[in-house]
């Protein structure tokens, strides 16, 4: 199950919703507000990608610290080490694919290209 979850649904979640940010500020017009702003565009993508970043890391905890204690009141055992790598698996998928998310949404023009190409690279 953690495996599935893994694979396919938080790469997915990254794409979708990284994309997404970038491409509804540009829509609303937030985007040109924010660069009337004394930061600069770095700033404003590293805030983008640390806000995706460690909400799908604490999704990644909630969904890894139920399934652990699922498994603790069912009185299985499993190997700790292949839980950890899983995890570390998991945060290294969402790093980069958050990135690749962002990256996309800044260079899509509208929410259906940006969602086009998100599910293209994943």
């Amino acid at each position: 199950m953690l495996i599935n979850l893994s694979l396919w649904m938080f790469p997915i979640i990254c794409m979708i919703l990284g994309g997404n940010s970038i491409i509804a500020d540009k829509e609303n017009g937030r985007l040109s507000l924010y660069s009337t702003y004394q930061a600069s565009s770095g700033y404003y993508l590293i805030s983008k990608f640390l806000a995706l970043v460690l909400s799908l890391f604490f999704v990644m905890g909630i969904s890894y610290g139920i399934f652990s204690l699922i498994f603790s009141l069912a009185g299985s055992s499993f190997a700790a080490h292949i839980y950890q790598v899983l995890l570390l698996v998991n945060m290294l998928l969402i790093l980069v694919f958050s990135a690749a998310s962002l990256l996309i949404g800044a260079f899509s023009k509208t929410r259906m290209q940006g969602l086009s190409a998100a599910i293209i690279f994943w």
